[in-house]
């Protein structure tokens, strides 16, 4: 008898120990919430730091934090908690919505457009998989980030099928195949691995002038020195026809975007028809890939397509040229 009372005494705390647990985890989820809200508000990622905190809680999981804590008032049937959740439930919703999922109307196309596609293929290796998506959307440009696995004999076979492209290896992984020619790359190595490239490339009579970059993906340093640094040298080729391709491993919604903007556009945001983030898959969280144009050049459509050998979405743009002076 004392040992079977003894039992459920034991078994009572250990739910109760549990129950605490459950309760603080979804405590810390709600203060998370509110944190990473506030943020969103106020400083974003301007301060090197709580940057971090800022990159791990994107909409998409503010969404998911208020609803944790929609479900746990709920269950405490606390009125005043109910509302609070419920509210910050919809407004984030609704922000989530209207800022990553993205439904402008298909566009008019061009024979004069150019399609581009950049993929991260760091994990990929299933280079006929890409092949084939090559052969059906047929890009006049194409970025490889981390493409460092790619071999030979796959250069090979990949020139063998796409004849129509050149192919140049600008270093770190950077790939780049257009069909037109490919001159004057230059790469700049920046201290934390972050590389920015840029290539002059005449494709459909009209010449681009090509930057390429791939930020380093440490949480633990800021972004501020590589887009810093990006934004000057696009600013150089500003009268000319310049399109950007990269893995920033920083959210669009960055402050560190902030002087890009204002003379560029980010592809997506102008004429996007799908979900904005790309990493990591398969439920994508973050908005990495990105593709962005200057003022010479039309944005004519943009989407992301699952890729189910790469933990990053591929990036295909259609955009038009205003001026193709050489």
């Amino acid at each position: 008898m004392d040992e079977s009372l003894n039992n459920n005494e034991s078994n009572a705390s250990t739910s109760s120990q549990l129950q605490q647990l459950v309760q603080s985890g979804l405590g810390l989820v709600g203060w998370l919430t509110i944190l990473g809200l506030t943020l969103r508000l106020t400083v974003r990622d301007s301060i090197f730091g709580i940057s971090t905190l800022y990159y791990m809680t994107p909409l998409a999981l503010l969404v998911v934090g208020a609803s944790v804590g929609l479900m746990n008032s709920l269950l405490k049937r606390k009125k005043t908690q109910i509302l609070f959740w419920g509210v910050m439930f919809v407004v984030l919703s609704l922000w989530w919505k209207e800022t990553d999922w993205k439904f402008h109307p298909s566009p008019t196309q061009s024979e004069n457009d150019l399609v581009i596609l950049l993929a991260n293929i760091a994990q990929d290796q299933d280079f006929d998989h890409l092949a084939n998506i090559v052969e059906e959307v047929e890009p006049d440009l194409i970025g490889f980030l981390e493409a460092l696995a790619l071999t030979d004999e796959q250069k090979h076979n990949w020139s063998t099928r796409f004849p129509d492209y050149n192919w140049t290896l600008i270093g770190g992984g950077t790939q780049l195949l257009a069909k037109g020619e490919i001159s004057s790359p230059w790469v700049k190595p920046l201290e934390d691995g972050t590389r920015i490239s840029r290539s002059i490339v005449n494709v459909k009579g009209a010449t681009l002038h090509c930057f390429i970059i791939d930020v380093a993906s440490t949480l633990f340093l800021s972004r501020a020195p590589a887009l810093d640094l990006l934004t000057e040298f696009v600013e150089d080729s500003i009268d000319e026809n310049v399109i950007i391709l990269g893995d920033f491993n920083t959210p669009r919604d960055s402050v560190h975007f902030d002087d890009l903007r204002k003379n560029h556009a980010n592809l997506l945001e102008k004429v996007g028809q799908s979900y904005a983030a790309t990493w990591p898959q398969p439920l994508p969280i973050l908005t990495l890939d990105q593709i962005w144009v200057n003022k010479q050049i039309e944005p004519v459509a943009c989407e992301h397509r699952y890729n189910q050998n790469s933990d990053h979405s591929i990036v295909i743009g259609r955009i038009r040229v205003k001026s193709k002076r050489n």
